[in-house]
């Protein structure tokens, strides 16, 4: 019986903090972006994309597509690099759902 209710009172204060931290306003905006040659139109599989607010890479899947989350009060730029492609850097908050952006190739 003690179990139970411990079990119970941790699974409230859990649910209570996420209310927390949702009270703030923070708005979590999910962004899907394709990654293809400027040129062919080709989808880049592998491009290696980061946020520049975090540390994780993520990698182009094999239609060149990621998804991206981000708390949409950050101001961040994303990075996107792949071999044999220039290097190219956005304002995440000017990128548009289902965006599709083009890599120069050097």
């Amino acid at each position: 019986m003690k179990k139970a209710l411990l079990i119970v009172f941790l699974f409230a204060h859990v649910l209570a903090f996420s209310k927390l931290e949702d009270s703030y306003g923070e708005e979590i905006r999910n962004t899907s972006i394709r990654i293809v040659d400027a040129k062919t139109g080709e989808p880049i599989i592998g491009a290696a994309v980061q946020l520049t607010c975090m540390a994780e890479v993520q990698y182009t899947d094999p239609d060149g597509m990621i998804q991206i989350q981000v708390d949409s009060a950050s101001e961040c730029d994303i990075s996107i690099t792949y071999v044999s492609y220039l290097d190219t850097e956005l304002d995440l908050s000017q990128l548009t759902d289902n965006q599709e952006i083009g890599l120069k190739s050097r």
